[in-house]
């Protein structure tokens, strides 16, 4: 995850101290506190926190691919159709994007899978 990124990333935005936690909360914490200047998870674990406390914190920036969303159907389901042209038109009236913003503070990026209509399936490598 996260970690991960930050130690295959280091040359490019570094040099920083990598420190890891049990929790979000906790990195969230201590950046607060001042005893790290930053903490990097995902962009909605980001929002969601920094709504709470928009005086101490706020998303500096989204590093990396854009968070994505994926659903699950067994091969040949008739909803499959339906579904997705039904999360498409979503995406392209804002309602996804919106409904982000109304639960986490801010609009999503705009390359992240609140807007970006993806025109083929995504299939994990067997």
């Amino acid at each position: 995850g996260s970690e991960s990124w930050l130690r295959d990333h280091i040359d490019e935005y570094g040099p920083y101290t990598i420190q890891t936690y049990d929790g979000v909360s906790d990195a969230f914490l201590d950046v607060q506190a001042g005893r790290c200047d930053g903490a990097v998870t995902d962009a909605p674990g980001v929002d969601w926190y920094v709504k709470d406390f928009p005086d101490t914190l706020k998303r500096a920036m989204v590093l990396g691919e854009a968070y994505r969303v994926g659903f699950a159907f067994r091969p040949g389901d008739p909803l499959i159709e339906t579904f997705t042209a039904t999360i498409r038109e979503m995406k392209k009236d804002g309602f996804i994007g919106e409904t982000y913003k109304k639960y986490y503070g801010v609009l999503p990026p705009e390359t992240s899978s609140a807007f970006n209509i993806y025109e083929t399936p995504y299939v994990p490598d067997k």
